[in-house]
């Protein structure tokens, strides 16, 4: 999709309901031990949540999948080093307007585990246009890690769950 001049990829993970129930199992058992670390206090919430693949081996096809999506976006054949972490957003919350492009990033993602209705969309910014992108679980987007893009505000009651990737 490319909309107002942003160019947003739009992939699918195969097996994604069976996938999306382990990670979110995984995620929720291990969410309060020492092997979460947080990062990104904003609006009364901490935006990223780091877990390591090691800690959530249910998240390694995504991983994987992402890879080999990022390689055909980008035109590459070899494999792409990648850092990822988690967006828990409860009802009432919503991510910061921000962009990814810090050092080297090539290519920024984000995989949707669990999206209540009504849990906010992403919204792409680029000068005075927004682009609204709705949610799916078991989709992927990616986009310029210097892309200005921030969450809609959650107002369903149910806490929503995402991935993000920086490749």
């Amino acid at each position: 999709m490319s909309e107002t001049g942003t160019q947003i990829h739009k992939r699918y993970i195969e097996n994604a309901q069976a996938i999306n129930a382990s990670i979110l199992k995984r995620f929720n058992e291990i969410n309060e031990s020492d092997a979460v670390r947080r990062t990104h206090f904003f609006h009364g919430r901490f935006e990223n949540t780091y877990i390591s693949l090691e800690d959530i081996p249910e998240l390694k096809p995504v991983a994987d999948a992402a890879v080999n999506f990022a390689c055909e976006i980008l035109g590459r054949e070899e494999d792409l080093h990648y850092g990822f972490w988690f967006n828990e957003m409860g009802p009432g919350c919503q991510t910061s307007l921000h962009d990814h492009d810090e050092v080297d990033e090539l290519l920024s993602s984000c995989y949707y585990i669990r999206v209540p209705e009504e849990s906010g969309r992403f919204i792409a910014v680029v000068g005075d246009e927004r682009t609204y992108v709705e949610p799916e679980e078991g989709s992927m987007l990616f986009f310029s890690p210097a892309l200005l893009h921030e969450v809609g505000e959650n107002q369903s009651g149910d806490t929503r769950l995402s991935a993000a990737c920086n490749f």
